[in-house]
């Protein structure tokens, strides 16, 4: 399952794209993305 998840390091939020599955009867991060702060996520989308 796929989704977007944000840590919040020194008051600045920061955005991460993760991919997860279960492995032995837990969920198990298998991959993650940096993207960066929200405006830098907004200012991508928009051109």
């Amino acid at each position: 399952m796929a989704y977007l998840t944000r840590k919040r390091i020194k008051g600045i939020t920061y955005y991460y794209a993760e991919e997860s599955e279960w492995r032995n009867g837990r969920s198990k991060r298998i991959w993650q993305k940096y993207l960066g702060p929200l405006s830098k996520i907004i200012a991508a989308i928009e051109g």
